[in-house]
């Protein structure tokens, strides 16, 4: 299956951008990289928590 992105803007604590920014560095990932792995934890702890 061909993977699609969407692409979305939005707005960020400035706190939390310079922490994503550190973590980001320190693992040699991009900021967009990090986001979606958070995102992938969210959806499944959101899925965990309904089952």
């Amino acid at each position: 299956m061909k993977e699609e992105f969407v692409y979305v803007k939005g707005r960020l604590d400035s706190e939390l951008h310079k922490e994503l920014k550190l973590i980001a560095k320190e693992d040699k990932r991009s900021i967009v990289y990090l986001m979606n792995e958070a995102v992938k934890l969210l959806v499944e702890k959101h899925k965990s928590a309904k089952a």
